[in-house]
């Protein structure tokens, strides 16, 4: 993974503009039984920076990254776009990249989890509805409970909640990927306490509701 942040000289009276940044990253990788090197698409991004009037770096931002290390040897160059900032040297002291690699095995382990979690759910939930839509009689579905209607559809967003679609979120990210992995998790944390406090209202007793109990001594 690359990613950059800019510096600015904190005693110039322009720090606080917000400069719109164009770059392209370069990347190529080879090992050493290769005799050519693989190339890596990277698309041309925009970010726009913000500084604190403080601070003379600036917040970072991700300039590009690949998902799985496959080389031995990695060959990156950054292109930036020309800009009007760029002749502002009292202002803005440079641009900066930092390279930092996270190990494929922590990578794969990840993916291997939320694989097996994501198989795990999916098998409870086609047993578990199989039991509420068949295994219960035509004339009996009627003593289904709502919370137990319910809890299929919680154990379905559960199997969301594992990521089953990780791998792709992985090996080609886009924004796309990130709203789905944050839409799934959003959904199951909003359906567990609805859950729960559906489940707790049935404790509190209606106003003018007779105690009906009977104690067996």
């Amino acid at each position: 993974m690359v990613y950059g942040y800019m510096t600015q000289n904190t005693a110039s009276e322009h720090h606080m503009k917000p400069i719109d940044l164009s770059y392209r990253m370069h990347m190529r990788g080879k090992n050493p039984d290769q005799e050519e090197w693989t190339d890596y698409k990277m698309a041309e991004s925009t970010v726009t920076v913000q500084c604190d009037e403080k601070n003379h770096i600036c917040a970072w931002f991700l300039v590009g990254f690949i998902p799985m290390i496959e080389h031995s040897t990695y060959d990156v160059a950054i292109e930036l776009k020309a800009a009007e900032w760029f002749s502002s040297l009292d202002t803005w002291r440079g641009v900066n990249f930092r390279m930092v690699y996270v190990n494929e095995k922590y990578t794969m382990m990840q993916m291997e989890t939320r694989f097996f979690f994501s198989i795990l759910s999916f098998i409870y939930f086609l047993w578990y509805s199989s039991q509420i839509v068949v295994g219960v009689h035509a004339d009996h579905r009627h003593y289904i409970t709502n919370d137990q209607r319910y809890l299929v559809a919680v154990v379905f967003l559960l199997f969301l909640f594992n990521d089953p679609w990780y791998l792709v979120h992985v090996t080609q990210p886009s924004m796309l990927s990130f709203t789905i992995s944050e839409f799934q998790t959003s959904l199951f944390m909003a359906a567990l306490p609805i859950f729960w406090l559906k489940d707790l209202a049935k404790f509190n007793p209606k106003k003018g509701q007779v105690d009906q109990r009977v104690n067996v001594v």
